[in-house]
This record gives C-alpha cells, structure tokens and sequence, in this order.
C-alpha cells in the first residue's frame, strides 16, 4: 500500500516533505477508507509538526463543520483538526495568515 511507504522510513530524508504530501493527497483521496483512518491515527502523532507547514493550506481547505459519512470516515475531521492544532501550538507564527483567511472567510459565508 502507497501509505504506509509514504508514513515509513526516516524522517532525516531529504524527500521527506514531498513524502508528507504524497501522504496527505493519498489520505484525502481515500479519505473514506475506515482501515485507512485508524492507520493515520497511529501515524499522525509520530510525524513532527514541522513537515506539515507546507501543507497547512490543504489541510484547512479541508476542515468541515458537519458529519457526512458519504464524503470522509467520521475520524477524519476530528483527526484533521488535531493535525491543524497541533501545528498552531508548535508553530503559531506560520498559521497567522492561515487563520485569519479561514476567519475572514468564515465571515463571508455567514
């Protein structure tokens, strides 16, 4: 499975970061798959915060407000917000813009 080749190996490899976003685009395209979502529940925590800046914009396109088990396994917004958390905690200054998109937006759709 392309997941678990994309979640394993060293995280000093030079590819990492194009590895963390071959993992995200494969966990959004399969974001249904109920094996799948409790294998990102063990690997997300073991990944640093920091190789997930890069893909913080995708991640926050894809937070949502209501459940629909037609488009994402019920962990995957729970899970997706934890990621997103903990990267504002670690790293608060490169989610400054990002936030204040997402507020301002939020703003628009009221």
């Amino acid at each position: 499975m392309g997941i678990r080749e994309e979640a394993g190996g060293e995280n000093t490899n030079i590819s990492y970061d194009k590895r963390i976003s071959r993992l995200i685009s494969l966990w959004f395209d399969n974001r249904t798959n109920v094996k799948l979502t409790e294998l990102m529940v063990a690997w997300l925590p073991k990944i640093p915060s920091y190789h997930f800046i890069p893909v913080l914009p995708q991640l926050a396109a894809r937070l949502v407000s209501k459940l629909n088990p037609q488009l994402y396994h019920d962990e995957f917004p729970k899970l997706l917000q934890n990621l997103i958390e903990k990267c504002a905690l670690e790293h608060p200054h490169q989610l400054v813009s990002l936030i204040t998109f997402i507020i301002i937006l939020y703003a628009f759709c009221l």
